[in-house]
């Protein structure tokens, strides 16, 4: 079975907390007990076997059983999307670009997309 996997942005000491979304997902919508194996990752390329320690209402304290360093990804990642009303729509939108967390991302006024090979491309609308 594949551990629960958690972003914890600091993974350099031998403990780790969880606090915020991360936590209440861990304890709301995962249900989790203590003594129960996890894996935390930094976005930075480090990912830690974990157990949880100690469990609170505003923290979640983990032992750090190992971690593993890999290279940076090779790959980049571009967003290309055409921007919705501002409004809730607008800011879900940014919050949903920014979680992902790409290395480009182009927004446009306007414009349709329709697949090209292995991706998709902006076929542009005249402004009248």
């Amino acid at each position: 079975m594949v551990p629960a996997r958690f972003f914890c942005p600091d993974l350099t000491a031998a403990e780790a907390v969880l606090e915020g979304h991360e936590l209440h997902h861990m304890r709301t919508v995962r249900r989790l007990a203590i003594g129960a194996e996890v894996e935390l990752f930094d976005g930075c390329g480090r990912l830690a076997r974990c157990r949880l320690a100690r469990l609170d209402r505003h923290r979640a304290q983990l032992e750090v059983l190992s971690m593993i360093q890999s290279e940076a990804p090779q790959r980049q990642l571009t967003i290309a999307t055409a921007a919705p009303k501002r409004g809730r729509r607008f800011a879900l939108h940014r919050q949903l670009i920014v979680g992902i967390g790409p290395d480009r991302c182009l927004v446009f006024r306007r414009g349709l997309f329709r697949r090209g090979r292995g991706c998709l491309v902006l076929v542009g609308r005249k402004n009248n």
